[in-house]
């Protein structure tokens, strides 16, 4: 299930809360590593 929750929270942004057991700063520093590698 922490897999699936995980990728629900980074698919739909959820700015707020532990999701996938990440918190909201570990899913924005992910994010933006995805983002930089999409933008090269």
């Amino acid at each position: 299930m922490l897999p699936q929750c995980r990728k629900h929270a980074l698919t739909a942004a959820e700015r707020y809360g532990i999701w996938g057991g990440m918190s909201e700063t570990e899913r924005a520093r992910l994010g933006r590593r995805h983002t930089q590698r999409l933008a090269r």
